[in-house]
């Protein structure tokens, strides 16, 4: 099974947009609404049960300009969103590909596909 989806806009990444005080992490609405319209994206494509094994995913993000960008910090929040739409729990990730790339209008485009377990990838959790 192959879930593909894309999301338009500058994508946001939850370690930049976490503000603290007073001991607590803040979210700002921003971010908020850019999760929702994740979600909102997968349920458009995705109507079955979460999937419960585990799942490859790839992302590529679409930027309008070069600026340096930490990769790595973009997929949280886009893993965070689709849990238990797409799949339970974003733990259910083996495989996780980022691409950051340049074109005029900026997005993401994500395809998660599920694998099946093996020896590599159990399905349940170690205790």
């Amino acid at each position: 099974m192959k879930i593909q989806f894309s999301v338009d806009g500058q994508p946001l990444s939850k370690s930049n947009n976490l503000n603290f005080g007073k001991g607590r992490a803040f979210i700002p609405a921003k971010y908020k609404d850019y999760e929702s319209r994740i979600r909102e994206a997968a349920r458009d494509v995705f109507h079955g049960d979460p999937i419960v094994g585990p799942v490859k995913m790839t992302i590529q993000l679409w930027f309008k300009d070069r600026r340096i960008r930490d990769c790595q910090n973009y997929p949280k929040t886009i893993c965070d969103a689709l849990n238990d739409i797409v799949y339970l729990d974003d733990s259910q990730i083996v495989e996780l590909y980022v691409t950051k790339l340049k074109r005029d209008e900026p997005g993401l485009d994500v395809t998660v596909e599920a694998l099946e377990p093996d020896d590599r990838y159990p399905l349940k959790r170690q205790s």
